[in-house]
């Protein structure tokens, strides 16, 4: 895959490929606005293509996976 520079006032998105849920986006990313906070986008081919629509939400970066505290909800 291209790298990605993320730049405020751009935004970048991905073919979902791993679609789960038949309802869940076609497509999902990140957009920098030009305060430079980051926010995440999903969006969903409509009418055969014709047309995207799309949401967002606030950006959580993923959990650190190399170690560190895993918190007090272990569900199990």
């Amino acid at each position: 895959m291209p790298e990605y520079e993320d730049k405020p006032g751009q935004f970048v998105l991905f073919r979902n490929a791993k679609k789960k849920n038949p309802k869940g986006p076609d497509w999902g990313g990140t957009i920098i606005r030009d305060d430079g906070t980051k926010q995440k986008i999903a969006a969903w081919d409509r009418r055969n293509g014709e047309i995207v629509s799309g949401s967002y939400d606030t950006y959580e970066p993923p959990a650190n996976r190399s170690g560190g505290s895993m918190g007090d909800d272990i569900p199990f």
